[in-house]
């Protein structure tokens, strides 16, 4: 029944136009990869969600929680069960700076208090933020509805644990270049 539903909204989705919509698997690949490079600061697990908002407002959408719901499943799910997650809200830069940082903060709370009422996800692992204005995607484009989202970035439970598999090896010769033994 679940992958039934699941299927159903996919469609709904592809049928309605919204290209930016991210499957379970799209969520779990990009927030719990099976293999990923190293990079000199680790590696960021993120995605960014086309969590819909409208000018001003931080109350979710009909449109909204269809990619909240596939959000919740994969976080409920054993894969991720092992994250915990920054919920981080953005704004697009039309109106004042201090109010779109105060918006990005409260988009963020109510995504995750979606989150933790209707998936059960403890609230432990939600840590919503808010960036505002400062990060947006698009800086050619500052205005645009696309700029207000939300992105969600996993952190391991385990503090011990490294974004890099312990195999790998970072060494910097005298050149100053990076050198990656596997």
């Amino acid at each position: 029944m679940k992958q039934t539903l699941f299927a159903s909204v996919v469609t709904l989705y592809s049928l309605t136009g919204f290209a930016d919509f991210q499957t379970l698997t799209d969520i779990e690949s990009r927030l719990d990869p099976m293999e990923f490079i190293a990079n000199y600061d680790g590696v960021r697990r993120s995605i960014d969600l086309d969590i819909r908002f409208e000018l001003n407002s931080a109350e979710l959408t009909k449109d909204t929680t269809g990619q909240l719901d596939v959000l919740g499943e994969a976080m409920a799910g054993e894969r991720l069960s092992k994250y915990s997650f920054d919920i981080v809200g953005h704004t697009d830069a039309s109106g004042d700076a201090q109010e779109n940082m105060t918006l990005s903060i409260e988009r963020a709370r109510r995504v995750s208090l979606y989150l933790e009422e209707i998936y059960k996800i403890d609230s432990a692992r939600l840590n919503p933020t808010g960036k505002g204005e400062t990060a947006l995607k698009k800086k050619t484009a500052p205005t645009d509805p696309s700029q207000r989202r939300v992105e969600i970035v996993a952190r391991p439970l385990d503090a011990t644990e490294s974004a890099a598999p312990a195999s790998v090896e970072n060494t910097v010769d005298e050149e100053g270049k990076v050198e990656i033994a596997w």
